[in-house]
């Protein structure tokens, strides 16, 4: 059985399937409500937010402003056969509802455009109809809830209540006849006919019952709540499981203008895949397990896999040059506590070995805006190397939308062995301070001591500083757009002060993405194994340009075809080595899940 093959197999075992999970006050719980009158139905999908305390009207939702009528992405509804509403005949299919609540009145609206973030591009252009309803009085109730209820043989009630408010309006069938197939829904939980809803459990965020899931990046990290999701989830019992990944079966060309000086080409299969699990611990704590696993020492081996003017860790004792290292096959083995003191206050301890310290911002991996590229960035062990640390201790409080956390690790990078696992150590540490300012944005500043990172280094310490700024949003349809800008410093103490500069931009479009990367780096002659030149410092800059195309799905998993071109400006001193504009390019299949909905 060839590499690929085995690739294949370890990266498709770990797909879990979904299922409900149990309701509680934190987060917005993904529900339905359906009726069906004859052959005709209709159904309300919607994400259901909890009270948890707030001022609802007025307050968590505006008056005379549109609102989403739930939580997280548009609330859709279905219509199986035409429809009047307000005296407006309405076709068969899949709309937005929106509402604009006021003390008095309320605007019920019916909107074309099902499939977008809350209501961030919200069009009154593309309303199909508008009506009046009145708020009324109704007993409290902790979630939001659709009602949909027959009142006679041609006429149905839609009702939504929240907290002490309900309103309602009628939809009149045109038909009993289907014209509009609803398909069944396989992720969301759904009200039966006499209103009432199954328990369901909703994984949160890994450090938070009161943060959404979507926040979670790696280690203690955060990303942006509008983060899209592409993984496979499963509950059981009290717990619930997540798993995801990513597969890049590749052939690589690096410097192939120049015949390949310094760079080479290869075709290779790089990969990994995280799974974690998590539970309520009590009514306030939350309990996580989480760990990445690398396919890479199976499939590229101890010296990686070519990348022109990377540089970092060592194989057979000496420097890897020009090649990315391969991550250690245990790349995480991590668990946490956390304890949610109110609803603005968590506390939390992570423990990891290996695991990753409070330094730098979400991991290249982990990064929406940099699903597409197979490549680290050059600037890796400037900003978020330390993602595989063995022997890691984190503590952290959030309070609202900032997160402040400092942690205890070990500052030796992994060894070549990379099936064992390392000696903690201890010996560094580092603090960061995460900003959320929206659920569209995520910045981070922070700040670590490294002792001994590189083995064939032992007296170089190094302390490191980073920043960073994340950025996703959902826009019209499936288009989804994600960004990062990172800034990381090296400070080798007694030696160079080198830095690097990473802006990155994804979208994604119906079943196609493009994107890029740029990259500025100062890496000096040592590191490039270029010493008889002297000591000097060379600013490298690199662009990378990329699209694929989503093939196929299967097994709730994703299978896409891309190509990238990655052109290198480096300084004339390097030419000599390097050749005149090196150009690298690539090939390849990736295979992740699917986006979850």
């Amino acid at each position: 059985m060839n590499k690929t093959i085995l690739s294949f197999i370890f990266f498709v075992i770990t797909q879990l399937g979904f299922s409900q999970a149990q309701d509680t006050t934190r987060g917005s719980i993904p529900s339905i409500a359906e009726l069906a009158i004859g052959k005709a139905r209709i159904r309300v999908s919607y994400y259901s937010p909890a009270v948890r305390g707030r001022v609802i009207w007025g307050g968590l939702v505006p008056y005379d402003q549109v609102w989403v009528t739930g939580a997280h992405s548009a609330t859709a509804i279905e219509f199986g056969v035409p429809v009047s509403i307000g005296g407006k005949e309405i076709k068969a299919g899949k709309y937005a509802l929106f509402t604009v609540p006021s003390k008095n009145e309320w605007t019920i609206i019916i909107n074309k455009n099902f499939e977008q973030h809350l209501a961030d591009d919200y069009s009154e252009k593309d309303d199909v109809v508008r009506i009046k309803a009145p708020p009324q009085e109704s007993p409290p109730k902790e979630r939001l809830r659709y009602y949909i209820r027959q009142v006679d043989e041609t006429t149905m009630e839609v009702v939504i209540a929240w907290d002490k408010i309900k309103v309602s309006f009628p939809v009149k069938l045109m038909s009993t006849k289907p014209s509009y197939k609803i398909p069944k829904s396989t992720s969301f939980g759904a009200l039966n006919k006499n209103a009432t809803m199954p328990g369901m459990k909703m994984m949160t965020h890994a450090f938070s019952k009161s943060l959404p899931m979507n926040r979670n990046g790696s280690g203690t990290g955060w990303n942006p709540d509008a983060t899209p999701m592409y993984a496979w989830m499963k509950s059981k019992n009290a717990w619930n499981y997540m798993v995801h990944g990513s597969l890049f079966i590749r052939q690589n060309w690096q410097n192939l203008n120049n015949n390949y000086e310094n760079g080479g080409r290869q075709f290779d299969e790089t990969g990994w895949a995280m799974g974690m699990a998590q539970r309520s611990v009590g009514k306030n704590g939350l309990f996580l397990f989480r760990t990445m696993l690398s396919i890479d020492p199976l499939t590229i081996g101890g010296n990686g896999y070519p990348l022109l003017f990377q540089t970092g860790e060592s194989y057979q004792g000496k420097p890897l040059v020009n090649r990315q290292h391969p991550h250690d096959l245990f790349s995480e083995l991590a668990i946490a506590y956390t304890h949610r003191i109110n609803n603005d206050i968590d506390a939390s301890a992570y423990v990891g070995y290996p695991g990753e310290p409070a330094l730098g911002p979400t991991a290249f991996m982990h990064r929406i805006s940099s699903i597409n590229n197979p490549d680290a960035p050059l600037g890796h062990h400037w900003q978020d190397a330390t993602h595989v640390t063995f022997g890691v201790a984190t503590f952290g409080v959030r309070y609202k939308k900032f997160k402040i956390e400092a942690s205890s690790f070990t500052g030796r990078e992994p060894d070549e062995n990379r099936y064992n696992f390392d000696q903690p150590r201890f010996d560094s540490y580092s603090y960061r301070i995460s900003y959320a300012p929206s659920p569209n944005f995520v910045m981070q500043a922070s700040h670590g001591y490294i002792k001994s990172p590189e083995a064939l280094s032992p007296g170089l310490n190094v302390k490191r500083t980073t920043a960073s700024v994340i950025y996703s949003k959902r826009r019209t349809g499936n288009n989804l757009l994600t960004a990062a800008f990172v800034w990381g410093y090296n400070d080798e103490v007694g030696l160079h002060q080198e830095q690097s500069v990473l802006t990155e931009v994804n979208y994604q479009f119906n079943r196609t993405a493009l994107y890029s990367r740029y990259e500025w780096v100062d890496k000096s002659a040592e590191e490039l194994q270029l010493t008889s030149i002297g000591d000097k410092l060379f600013s490298i800059q690199s662009l990378t340009l990329g699209v694929n195309r989503s093939l196929a799905s299967w097994l709730k998993t994703n299978i896409a075809l891309g190509a990238q071109g990655a052109f290198s400006f480096i300084p004339s001193l390097l030419e000599t080595f390097y050749g005149r504009n090196p150009f690298s390019a690539e090939i390849y299949i990736r295979i992740i899940p699917q986006l979850m909905k």
